[in-house]
């Protein structure tokens, strides 16, 4: 009877031992073909290696499209789940699947943005700064009280004058390479001071002499590069001080300095363009100090490459500078349209 028992027992023992060793067959089996979904990597995880497990092509697309209902992965995932993401990888060891994903997908992103790049830059030239508005045009008797200081630029003006007869009787001292600086010096045989009826004489005097109150000048081309900009400024302010001190009842009128053609432009020159446009800007505010008028002649003399247009300029091919006649009538032009008299409020 104990013998019956104990071989049923053994036989018993066999038959589970067996039943067990086939169900873990089965299962190793079933997870050799599929992957549970923890195990899988992400694909912004997975690195080259040099034993040619894994290689992932760069610049992978970080606009990723995933739909909310992932539960699954292989070779048997839905179409639905990845829409643009495909992770170019080849699988000498991995299984055989082309898309990789997890249950809780990463998203790639960057802190850093691409910075806006313009098509085009400008210049970092003023080509205008304001000063007096445009009013309808002026009879050509409201030239009867000016006179007109300036160097060899505005001395081309003048010629213009004469031969054309547009600025009513307006006079003019005019001295090639004059500035503030040798307005500002005593008057000697070797000095630029404008002559007026046949005498050398200081700014002050020869504006009282011609007994005009309309007091028009524009200084610069001679001073910005030597004594550079905030000091010509300066310059000016004592000029017309000067001026007043002997007119007190002038009314001034500071022309903004003109451009260089574009082709005689250097920025590496003191003289350049950009330096000139931070004159005239410091002339505007200087102008807004002291009660004065700013006419701001040189907006209407550039081109489109920001210089002096090459049909109002002389010496295109020198300073790049001086006017042409066509230039004069601009000039001419933008005065008639841009005066003022205080009388006018009245």
């Amino acid at each position: 009877m104990k013998k019956s028992i104990l071989f049923f027992i053994i036989l018993f023992l066999i038959i589970f031992v067996i039943a067990s060793c086939n169900n873990r067959e089965a299962f190793l089996l079933t997870t050799k073909n599929k992957l549970s979904s923890d195990e899988i990597p992400f694909a912004s995880d997975l690195k080259n290696t040099d034993n040619g497990k894994l290689t992932v092509e760069p610049n992978i697309s970080t606009d990723i499209n995933i739909s909310d209902d992932v539960t699954t992965s292989g070779s048997e995932l839905p179409s639905t789940v990845i829409t643009e993401i495909v992770v170019p990888v080849t699988t000498d060891k991995l299984p055989n699947t082309e898309k990789v994903v997890t249950t809780e997908p990463k998203v790639i992103t960057s802190k850093e943005t691409t910075p806006v790049v313009t098509s085009s830059k400008t210049p970092d030239i003023i080509t205008s700064v304001g000063g007096l508005h445009e009013c309808d045009k002026v009879d050509s008797t409201y030239f009867d009280d000016a006179v007109f200081i300036g160097d060899s630029v505005t001395l081309k003006l003048k010629y213009y004058e004469t031969s054309k007869n547009v600025l009513g009787k307006c006079e003019f001292l005019t001295a090639g390479s004059f500035g503030t600086r040798e307005a500002l010096k005593p008057v000697s045989s070797d000095s630029t001071h404008p002559v007026y009826n046949g005498k050398k004489m200081l700014l002050e005097d020869s504006v009282k002499a011609t007994g005009k109150h309309r007091v028009y000048i524009m200084l610069g081309m001679n001073d910005i590069a030597i004594a550079g900009i905030d000091k010509s400024v300066k310059n000016m302010e004592k000029v017309v001080d000067s001026i007043l001190a002997k007119t007190p009842d002038a009314l001034i009128y500071i022309q903004s300095m003109t451009p260089r053609t574009h082709k005689t432009d250097n920025p590496n020159n003191h003289l350049c363009n950009k330096n000139i446009g931070l004159y005239n800007k410091g002339l505007l505010e200087l102008c807004e100090q002291r009660g004065w008028y700013f006419v701001d002649v040189a907006s209407v003399m550039f081109d489109s490459k920001y210089g002096l247009k090459e049909e109002y300029c002389s010496d295109k091919d020198g300073m790049g500078i001086h006017f042409t006649e066509s230039g004069c009538k601009a000039w001419v032009d933008y005065l008639y349209t841009h005066a003022y008299d205080p009388s006018w409020d009245n």
